[in-house]
């Protein structure tokens, strides 16, 4: 509802806008809210749909700007979409918070170094593999529906609009839960790029066996 778009959408874009972090946006915007609509403002209908329209009005300011700051935190999202994180956010998985991709798309690489060292080193270590998997994963699979538009056209469209629709409706902040259903189609397209791969090497050894015979 409303409540979802000012905190989730309109505050990490207006985060960026007046360069400070996003927890800090968020705690204004949460404040400001519980100020005016009381504490239980994120449960009540009314309110949310008031907030909501003073988001919308905050966007209409500069919609270029807002469109293009949600389109280019997808990258955003799909790193951090992390297995680790999905098990915290939906069995309530005791795990560190390490915001890798963030703190790269930030430049933030002083703080990764400080990940890498002491007791957070085999931690910090773990969750860079599970994001190098979760990157080949998001490319194979985007790759894979490429590949699948040719044998079905609407279908591939529709999967390749599903992957990039996620991200546009979530937010780069939406919670793990919320991101499941992109998950099994990067799989099985990730998976259909492999095999079609691998076929075509076959293929291509068969024909140069053949061409030599």
């Amino acid at each position: 509802g409303g409540y979802h778009l000012l905190v989730s959408y309109v505050a990490p874009w207006k985060a960026q806008k007046e360069n400070i972090s996003r927890n800090e946006e968020h705690g204004k915007i949460k404040d400001y809210i519980e100020k005016k609509y009381g504490p239980n403002a994120m449960y009540d209908i009314e309110v949310s749909s008031q907030i909501g329209k003073e988001a919308k009005k905050e966007i209409l300011k500069n919609p270029l700007s807002y469109g293009l700051f949600h389109m280019g935190v997808i990258p955003i999202y799909f790193l951090n979409n992390d297995i680790l994180l999905t098990l915290r956010e939906v069995f309530s998985f005791k795990v560190p918070d390490f915001y890798l991709a963030r703190k790269i798309m930030n430049g933030d690489f002083g703080s990764i170094m400080k990940d890498f060292s002491g007791q957070s080193a085999l931690w910090a270590s773990v969750f860079l593999l599970s994001y190098a998997a979760l990157f080949l994963k998001t490319v194979f699979g985007i790759g894979g529906v490429f590949l699948y538009l040719r044998k079905n056209f609407l279908a591939g469209l529709f999967f390749l609009m599903v992957i990039f629709y996620f991200p546009l409706i979530v937010g780069p902040e939406g919670h793990a839960r919320f991101r499941l259903p992109v998950e099994p189609i990067l799989i099985i397209f990730s998976a259909f790029l492999v095999i079609s791969a691998h076929r075509f090497l076959i293929n291509g050894k068969k024909t140069n066996q053949n061409a030599s015979i």
